[in-house]
């Protein structure tokens, strides 16, 4: 059964690891890159094209709907 990749970005440290944390418990997903400011979430989903991104609507300097518009791979994101 294949693996659903996922990268979590929030701002918030404290937000990060509660995600990270129930994700561990789940079998199928698996993060493939954690992600604390808008540059990283660009870089993540340029190199690691994942299945689903968790994704914090108000990080500093970047909105979640900018963001969205030049994902290449099809991507499910949870804001």
């Amino acid at each position: 059964m294949n693996k659903i990749n996922c990268i979590i970005a929030d701002d918030e440290s404290l937000a990060r690891d509660i995600i990270k944390m129930h994700i561990n418990q789940l079998y199928r997903l698996n993060i493939v890159a954690v992600c604390a400011t808008g540059l990283e979430v660009f870089i993540a989903l340029k190199y690691m094209h994942p299945d689903l991104l968790f994704f914090d609507i108000q990080m500093p300097h970047l909105k979640a709907l900018h963001l969205h518009r030049p994902i290449q791979h099809p991507t499910t994101t949870i804001l």
